[in-house]
């Protein structure tokens, strides 16, 4: 029954999508995210469906007349160079075959968030991005919670089967990423009923995280309460509500639990983290060996390395950590792009940020950006113990950014002069400029010159 119905959804959008290509757009992405073929039982189960919906997407981005102009932005240039840097490594790669694959991959990843870009331009196709990300990824999160709170925590949580975010550390990390946004979607949707579900599944998500048993979502955790505390106004309060939270927490949760966060600070004594420790230097190794194109996709399989670099390394196992992936698959060039691509999605984030607090009817724009920040600080943190560097989500975070900065110049541009703010008006009129000249050097991108106190 399940196979036969996602086959109805999966075709019958087919027509849908070479009319209206955002609508691909939207269905890639509850694909990539949601995985449903992995749900299924039969002939879906194998049933390569992304690259069903990705094909109808490019045909009708090809024959749809709407205007596909992409932005350039210091985003989308990272993203390209990004990956062509990794087709470049791929043609120096150790193993050509993984490699390849690993390329082919990342490219999929890459163009159809670029074909986002080019397609998601309205404020009610954004929406449906943001939502199908959050229920996409929010439906496991909220039965990781329920099941976590039904057992006591005596299991550990994992992801769908055969999916990126199978391993409890990557739907630990995947569940912080979507959190932020459930809150966002509560604080600007206007149904109470809907407000208060997101509000409870961002609650029972959170409990998901505790219940993945994931060190790294612990870490992650951390880092964004120690954000979201920094920028609130009622510190004290904020404070107090965590340490309670904290004690009661610790005495509910079962010692096996207990133990395992133990291990983040005796790290020394835990196997995992040692081997982590040993393969993060083999990472290095490689790195200084071929410092421009690193080892390429694949490198961590190949056993000719470890005897040559690393032979004392007995549990060779996985990389996980997006840095050290990319600093040993694409080099010290793979891991800067990376890095930069990285911050430039949170200086975006904050250019929003500084642009539209306080200012009236930009509160929305203003909750995103806050919202989408601690998400990609959720990345940053929990993505030091997970592989997972090339992951679509983190991708598509950064264009929403861009989205969302493009919508804000948009609607700052049909708003008429007589909107802005008096203060502004009297600082411009200090310095000899008119309201039209005002409200100009409002709609430039950054910081106006005229917050700068006049001479």
């Amino acid at each position: 029954m399940r196979d036969l119905l996602l086959f109805l959804i999966i075709f019958g959008s087919v027509p849908i999508i070479l009319a209206r290509p955002w609508v691909g757009v939207i269905m890639w992405s509850w694909v990539s995210y949601a995985n449903p073929h992995r749900m299924t039982w039969g002939m879906m189960y194998d049933m390569p469906v992304a690259m069903i919906i990705g094909i109808a997407t490019l045909i009708g981005w090809v024959i749809c007349r709407e205007d596909r102009q992409l932005q350039i932005n210091v985003i989308t240039v990272l993203m390209i160079l990004l990956l062509g840097w990794v087709g470049v490594t791929t043609l120096f790669a150790v193993e050509p075959d993984s490699a390849t694959y690993g390329l082919k991959q990342f490219f999929k990843t890459i163009l159809m968030t670029l074909v986002a870009l080019t397609l998601i331009k309205t404020q009610k196709r954004f929406d449906y991005f943001i939502w199908v990300a959050v229920v996409s990824v929010g439906y496991f999160s909220f039965k990781g919670g329920v099941f976590t709170a039904m057992t006591g925590g005596q299991f550990r949580v994992w992801g769908p089967p055969d999916t990126n975010i199978l391993d409890n550390n990557a739907l630990a990390m995947a569940t912080l990423m979507i959190i932020p946004l459930m809150i966002y979607l509560a604080q600007t949707v206007s149904n109470r009923w809907i407000r208060y579900g997101l509000y409870v599944c961002a609650i029972f998500s959170l409990v998901s995280v505790v219940g993945s048993y994931s060190r790294g979502g612990f870490v992650g955790v951390a880092a964004i309460a120690i954000a979201v505390w920094w920028r609130a106004k009622n510190k004290l309060a904020i404070g107090t509500v965590a340490v309670i939270a904290i004690v009661i927490g610790g005495a509910l949760l079962p010692q096996e639990w207990l133990n395992r966060m133990d291990t983040i600070q005796n790290y020394e004594q835990d196997q995992s983290a040692t081997g982590r420790l040993e393969i993060w230097g083999h990472a290095i190794r490689i790195a200084n060996e071929r410092p421009m194109v690193g080892g390429g996709f694949g490198i961590f399989d190949n056993e000719e390395t470890y005897l040559r670099l690393s032979p004392e390394m007995i549990n060779r196992r996985n990389v996980h950590s997006i840095y050290f992936e990319m600093l040993g698959t694409q080099g010290y060039v793979g891991l800067i792009i990376f890095i930069m691509l990285g911050a430039a999605g949170l200086a975006m984030s904050g250019n929003i940020m500084r642009r539209t607090k306080g200012v009236p009817g930009l509160e929305h724009e203003y909750k995103f950006a806050r919202a989408v920040q601690i998400s990609l600080i959720a990345y940053a943190v929990c993505g030091a113990f997970l592989n997972l560097s090339t992951w679509d989500l983190y991708y598509v975070l950064l264009a929403m950014i861009v989205i969302q900065r493009t919508l804000l110049e948009e609607k700052l541009a049909s708003r008429p002069i007589a909107e802005a703010p008096a203060t502004e008006l009297d600082r411009g009129a200090g310095l000899g400029l008119g309201p039209a000249q005002v409200a100009a050097h409002q709609h430039m991108p950054g910081r106006s010159f005229l917050r700068r106190p006049a001479k």
